[in-house]
Order: structure tokens, then sequence, then C-alpha cells
């Protein structure tokens, strides 16, 4: 029979395995911590400096990417297209920060300012339009004061007019000489001997 003495210094007494040294709990804490961190670190998304106008490029100015680029009024994204500078000419693989105003390269509408009075803008033969209605004029040379357009809606209301008029790819004015279909394409009346618009 083990005497109560005995009972109780087995109680007291623990393997070797089991006994907690300072060096462990350290280490324990240690390996915790370096967990913690991971996990931390893997779960939160990487932060970056916050995007403000100010860190991006201004028209003209060198780029890589549209996100380089400051957004031109009314484009949905900024427009990096190569070209030329006025620092010179660049290396093709560069472009140059684009305002989307009048002659300004483009890829498709959405890089130039829509026209006045409408909601998308006009890309033509890779130069944004402003939809500015003109007419031709003799420069040595026919030529036409009027934006490119594919359709009506690429192109402003002239004054004098009710509605825009697009017609042999370009924005009509109503004036003598632009091109027309009825009266109503016309400040006077349309000529349909010879689709133009004249004076009466």
């Amino acid at each position: 029979m083990t005497s109560n003495k005995d009972e109780e210094s087995q109680l007291i007494e623990h393997p070797k395995s089991f006994q907690v040294t300072a060096p462990k709990v350290v280490g324990a804490v240690a390996l915790a911590f370096c967990l913690g961190a991971l996990i931390v670190s893997a779960s939160s998304p990487s932060v970056g400096p916050p995007v403000t106008t100010a860190n991006l490029a201004d028209y003209g100015n060198e780029c890589r990417k549209a996100s380089d680029c400051k957004t031109p009024p009314g484009a949905d994204r900024g427009v990096c297209r190569k070209g030329s500078m006025a620092a010179g000419y660049l290396p093709w693989s560069k472009g140059v920060c684009r305002d989307g105003a009048q002659g300004a390269f483009c890829g498709h509408g959405g890089d130039c300012t829509p026209p006045k009075g409408r909601n998308h803008g006009v890309c033509r033969s890779g130069y944004c339009q402003d939809g500015h209605p003109g007419h031709p004029v003799w420069t040595g040379g026919r030529t036409h004061t009027g934006a490119r357009c594919g359709v009506t809606a690429d192109c402003e209301v002239p004054a004098g007019l009710s509605h825009a008029v697009c017609r042999d790819d370009r924005c009509q004015d109503g004036k003598k000489g632009a091109s027309c279909g009825v009266d109503s394409d016309c400040i006077g009346r349309c000529w349909t001997s010879t689709n133009e618009c004249g004076l009466s």
C-alpha cells in the first residue's frame, strides 16, 4: 500500500517531456506572432498611393497607358495615343496624353469630347471630331469646313436649322454650297438637281 507521502510525490513530479521552460514559452509566443502577421498580411488588400488628378499627366505629356493621363471632358477615361509633342517626335514605345478635342488622335469615340449637345464622342479616320457644321470652300482646291461624321447624331445643330445634317461624311451647315437632300437641310432651299443648298 502506497503512503500519502508517495502519492503527493507522484502528483508533484512531472515527466521531463512535459516540463515547461522559459525558452519554450518565448519560442511559442514568437511563432504565434509570426503566424498572425502572415495571416493579416495575406488577407489585407495591398494599398498603394491614392490616384488623384494631381498624379496624372496633363495633355501633351508623355504616357505609356491610358491610366497615366487626365480624362478629357466628356470622355470615359484618359487617352494615351502615339504621336508627336512640342519637345519633338517620341519613340513608338511611348505616347502622348490627348485632350479629346477636334483633331486629337483617337481610336474610338470614347477617346473624344462629345460635340455640343451630344452625349457621345466622335472619332473618324483616327481623329476626334467636334461636330462643327460647315460647307465646301475653295482654297486652291475644294475642301470642306465641317467636321467628319457617320450619322446625324455626330453633328451639332447648325444655326438657322431645326436639325443636324450629316451628308457626304461631313457635318453640313445649311449654307450655300452645303450638301442637302431636302429643303429642311438648308437655310434657303435645296436644289435637288445638284443636292446643294442655295440662297432661295
